[in-house]
Parts: structure tokens; sequence; C-alpha cells
């Protein structure tokens, strides 16, 4: 025969008391719902934080009304490619219930359990939907994808599922935001790869990058050469439009295109000698007389034969 085991005595023996006096206490950042030992109704309004006197035969269940998390750690799941990797989720919440609603009581009496234990309502309801959004979700993304982003598409498309729930002819997920909770975020981490796959990640990945870096050196090579044709371009059309200016002035003057010239130089001088009043201008003529007698010979006087 089996013998009793006495550590268990003391906890029966307060709950019993707890039973017969009455009463519960609800910790702060929790809402209790009070229900009947025997039946298992529910029987009053929800309890807030503090004490309380239940009554004889009651038993009160508490469920949290702050954020809190769900963690599932070293969990396989199935990329696009069917290729299995271990991650960790965390799946952060928070609960819209509060002793002035009544949500807590609805959903008691939607599931029927406690929130906390092997049968409670996460492990036995949430868990399994947030294990059944992450295999949707990473399904939906090869394992380069998955990795690259280190699983930050997964979780926003986890986080959308979740809380909206996803039906259709492939997945049938109901979500948790029906359970009165609102999904706060969603984190993947830890993402492990078998080796083999994760060297050819990484190679895929640097071809990659070494490919859109030269893509971006070939636009950086073509947009400078653009640059320089748009400048060159634009010295030819201002060059053009000067000639044809100074063609059109000799054509008003009637004068050829040396004669143009000469007085261009003319004008020069003018402006040089009106910014510089003292500054002299040596006519050509004496450059040539002082090369002649540099050379030894005289200057040439004789005028120009027509």
């Amino acid at each position: 025969m089996e013998e009793p085991d006495v550590k268990r005595f003391p906890a029966l023996i307060a709950l019993l008391a707890l039973s017969l006096t009455g009463c519960a206490t609800i910790e702060p950042g929790a809402v209790g719902v009070k229900t009947n030992v025997y039946t298992g109704a529910i029987t009053g309004k929800p309890l807030g934080a503090g004490f309380h006197f239940v009554g004889i035969g009651s038993r009160v269940f508490e469920f949290p009304t702050v954020v809190d998390n769900i963690n599932l750690d070293n969990f396989r799941v199935n990329t696009k490619e069917g290729q299995e990797i271990t991650v960790d989720v965390r799946v952060q919440y928070k609960p819209d219930f509060s002793p002035s609603n009544d949500n807590v009581v609805k959903l008691y009496e939607r599931y029927k359990k406690p929130f906390d234990g092997h049968s409670g309502l996460v492990a036995s309801r949430w868990e399994p939907v947030i294990q059944q959004a992450a295999g949707y979700a990473f399904s939906q993304y090869g394992v380069i994808e998955v990795y690259q982003s280190r699983g930050a598409r997964v979780a926003s498309l986890m986080k959308q599922v979740l809380q909206s729930g996803l039906k259709n002819e492939i997945v049938d997920i109901d979500g948790i935001g029906d359970d009165f909770v609102k999904v706060e975020t969603v984190a993947i981490s830890d993402i492990a790869l078998p080796e083999a796959i994760k060297k050819s990640v990484e190679t895929k990945a640097q071809i990659e990058q070494e490919t859109l870096a030269a893509k971006q050196a070939l636009e950086k090579s073509r947009m400078e050469s653009e640059r320089l044709r748009i400048e060159a371009q634009g010295k030819a059309d201002a060059a053009l439009i000067e000639a044809q200016g100074r063609a059109k002035a000799r054509s008003a003057l009637g004068i050829s295109p040396e004669q143009y010239t000469q007085i261009e130089i003319a004008k020069m001088k003018t402006d040089a000698i009106k910014q510089s009043p003292n500054l002299m201008i040596v006519p050509e003529s004496a450059f040539l007389d002082a090369r002649s007698l540099m050379d030894g010979q005289k200057p040439d006087r004789r005028p120009a034969r027509p």
C-alpha cells in the first residue's frame, strides 16, 4: 500500500481552511473569477486586487491584467523549402481584464479553464495557437529570407495571425485576439540553421551583397558619365550660341571676321584702360622692332606691298 505524502498535508489543510473561511486574496495585477466549488458555475462579478470574503464553498481563479509573455524555446519549424530550423519565439500580450468589465467572466465561461497549469488556458489553448501561427508564418518564407531578416518578417506575419486569426483552404487558426487580449509584440530569436545550410546562406548573402555593390558602382559611373556629357553639351551649346552671336554682329556691321576680331581686341584694350588708367598698351610693332634690334637688324619700316 502506497504511503500518503505527508508533504501535501499542509497545503491541503490550508486549502481546506481557506474554503471553510470563505476568504480570498487577489494579487496586484490580477483579477479574480469566483466559482462554486461543487457546480463550477461563476458566482458574482470579477474581483479586483485585495482581500475578499467570497463565502464558504467558493473557489477563485486569478487571471492577469498586465502585460505578460508566452515563450516557446527551441521550437522546430519548417521554412518554405521544407528546411527544418530551430528558433525561440516570444509573444507579448496585454489582457483586457478588469473588475469593471466582464471579459474575464466570458473567457472562463467559454473554456472553463484556469489561467495557469498544465490544463490551464495558456498551456491548452494559447500555446497551441502560437505554435500553429509560427508554423504557418515560417512556411511562407525561405530559409535565406528568414535568416537575413532575423525573423522580422515572420514575426510580423505571426502577429497578424495571432491577433485576428486566419482561415483558408490550408489553415484554420482562431487567434487569441478573440480571447480579450491584444498581441503587443512577437519576437523571433536564436535562429539555428544546420551548419551546411548556414554556410550556403552566408555565401549566397555575400554574393548578393557584392552584386549589389557592383550595381551601385555601375550606376554611379553611369550617372557621372551622364553628368559629364550634359556639362560638355552645355559648353558646346554655349560656344555655338556665342559663335552665332558673333556671326550676327559681323553680319549687322558688314565686316569680315578679321575686322571683327580687331574690333573686339580694341574693345578689350579700352575696357582694360578704363579699369586701370595707368596701364600702358604697347603696340605689337614695338615688339617686332625690339626683336629686330636684338637680332642686329634694322627694323623694316617699308610699307607692305598691296
